[in-house]
């Protein structure tokens, strides 16, 4: 018996890809199909396994419960287009074609091809030591591309889809803009190309690293301990990401796998612990500070309301509901404060209390 993912990566070919290929014109691209239809099978057996392992935890050990999740459904119609559709076609079809492109000018010019081999003897003949640098180099890329797309307005309004998940679960790391997505796609696919990862092993490292993102996206209380925080990125770690006091153009922990980045640029938070992290999830969302067109609205921190009375009200017997009254004026100031657009907290450590000569604001 032959290899099951060959032989539905062979099967996909011969009665899907190439009768479309055909009725498209587009027999130019055969000789790639295979390759798309065994990363596609490669794709969907990465989102079955994310989905044996993160359901577990997330019912085992989960940071929040929510009566309704359908909100999770979009979700996952991100990650299976995006895992076992456009991945594939961009992680081996267009990579690949890029490759060639890029070594066959360089050969013209009498160039030799970027590799790490060249660039460190020693690699030579350690596939498995090669695979991990490749994977070292593309996440501190990545942690670099996720750090300015919360720095530039206009590409945090394109980002900012990814954080307006209210219900955060492994599911909400493929939730992005399709041009946060493409801007990403050529980002990594220009370092790969400069470091040049082989285009069969490209595929699979973007596999690997998507995972271990999805894993951190999870909605569990999961966390790898004081030294394991340290050198994997956990669903503690990276809800303190997406959490209403770190999340926007300032935020902290912006590493995918790896936490070295954030502990050498000076953007890792190890202390924001469950308790503290306020998630994106449960936030009310201010949209009159933006735009419109607006694809996510940023967070604002709520102003306090300090309510005073400037002319203290003169006590009349005739009038017993009078500090109800006053309490009134004060409910109704808020309240156009709040429909006005403006996210108003009222100081609960507050009280009213009355006396001979009229009320007055006193703070507990």
């Amino acid at each position: 018996m032959g290899d099951p993912f060959d032989l539905a990566a062979g099967w996909l070919q011969e009665h899907l890809l190439i009768p479309l290929l055909y009725a498209l014109g587009a027999m130019q691209w055969e000789d790639v199909a295979y390759g798309w239809a065994l990363f596609a099978v490669y794709g969907a057996c990465q989102v079955a396994i994310t989905y044996v392992v993160c359901v577990p935890l997330e019912h085992w050990r989960p940071v929040e419960r929510w009566p309704d999740a359908r909100a999770v459904t979009v979700d996952v119609f991100y990650t299976v287009v995006s895992r076992v559709g456009v991945l594939p076609l961009f992680t081996f079809v267009l990579f690949y074609r890029a490759q060639v492109a890029l070594n066959g000018f360089l050969a013209d010019h009498g160039w030799v091809p970027p590799t790490l081999e060249r660039l460190f003897p020693f690699l030579l003949g350690q596939p498995a030591l090669t695979f991990l640098l490749y994977a070292i180099i593309l996440d501190c890329a990545d942690y670099w591309r996720h750090r300015l797309s919360h720095r530039f307005g206009w590409w945090w309004a394109l980002h900012s889809l990814h954080h307006a998940q209210r219900q955060m679960t492994f599911w909400s790391d493929d939730r992005n803009h399709v041009l946060d997505d493409l801007i990403g796609a050529l980002w990594f696919g220009a370092i790969a190309l400069a470091i040049g990862v082989p285009p069969l092993q490209f595929p699979l490292l973007v596999l690997v690293l998507r995972f271990l993102e999805s894993l951190s996206h999870a909605n569990a209380r999961v966390s790898f301990g004081r030294i394991g925080e340290r050198l994997l990125i956990s669903p503690r770690f990276h809800r303190a990401h997406h959490g209403l006091l770190a999340a926007g153009q300032r935020s902290c922990n912006y590493g995918a796998v790896l936490p070295w980045w954030d502990m050498l640029f000076g953007t890792a938070d190890f202390g924001r612990g469950y308790e503290q992290v306020i998630n994106s999830c449960t936030s009310v969302v201010n949209y009159s500070v933006f735009p419109t067109p607006v694809l996510q609205p940023a967070v604002v921190q709520p102003t306090v309301v300090q309510p005073t009375i400037t002319q203290p009200l003169p006590y009349n017997p005739t009038l017993p509901n009078q500090q109800t009254a006053s309490q009134q004026m004060l409910q109704q100031q808020v309240n156009t404060q709040v429909f006005a657009g403006q996210s108003t907290v009222v100081n609960t450590q507050a009280c009213w209390t009355g006396n001979g000569a009229g009320l007055v604001y006193v703070a507990r």
